[in-house]
């Protein structure tokens, strides 16, 4: 038994360029080492993860029909969704390490 899923062509253009965002925000994550105490690889993995986990219910929900949103949060999504981690992330640790 084999399962397949048939998706929309509108779908590959917009995981193509979230892939080439991803590919350049890891590489530019991980020369940061050091930049950041809160490890900024760690956060992106993170992220990454959070990300291909909306992708998948948003494709799972529609397939065959996906509206400008769903593209639009694929295509753009990954920064956004980055930049909050991080500040979340940031604040989190910043407040934790003053508590005593």
């Amino acid at each position: 038994m084999r399962l397949s899923l048939a998706i929309a062509p509108q779908y590959w253009p917009a995981i193509a360029s979230t892939a080439a965002q991803q590919a350049v925000t890891g590489l530019v994550s991980a020369m940061m080492l050091d930049a950041f105490p809160e490890s900024l690889s760690l956060w992106w993995c993170f992220t990454m993860l959070v990300f291909w986990v909306g992708v998948l219910l948003i494709v799972l929900h529609r397939p065959l029909s996906p509206t400008t949103v769903d593209i639009m949060l694929i295509k753009y999504g990954f920064i956004p969704l980055f930049i909050v981690i991080f500040w979340v992330a940031s604040v989190a640790c910043n407040y934790y390490m003053r508590t005593p």
